[in-house]
């Protein structure tokens, strides 16, 4: 009987050994691990939610960035035309312009129509 229990006994230790090894070696390899995942997190292998929001504001801003300026080009252009055409309008080209383009036989006769007058108001 007293064989079983110091078999019994024994056998606890031996277990407790390896528990207790087990556990030593999570407690030095936590800090370990705690360190590795937070240098992870910080040089941003893991990508948190702000960092998501970031890159996805930052690509809304520069499409915005694209159309302002396509806009902005559009408007210049099209002011550039109507300037254009109030001075063929006001020195009396214009309605020479188009009756020239109108009349012409050939693309290479359109394109003298549209060539600008030098002598604009």
């Amino acid at each position: 009987m007293t064989d079983k229990i110091i078999d019994s006994v024994h056998w606890v230790l031996q277990q407790y050994k390896a528990i207790a090894i087990i556990v030593i070696l999570l407690m030095v390899a936590f800090p370990l691990i705690t360190t590795g995942v937070m240098w992870a997190e910080r040089i941003g292998y893991f990508g948190n939610v702000y960092q998501v929001e970031h890159s996805v504001l930052q690509g809304l801003a520069a499409e915005q960035m694209d159309l302002s300026r396509q806009t902005l080009a559009v408007h210049h252009a099209l002011m550039h035309e109507v300037i254009t055409n109030q001075g063929l309008i006001k020195s009396g080209n214009y309605f020479q312009q188009r009756t020239c383009v109108n009349t012409a036989n050939t693309a290479e006769e359109r394109e003298k129509c549209l060539v600008r007058p030098l002598d604009l108001d």
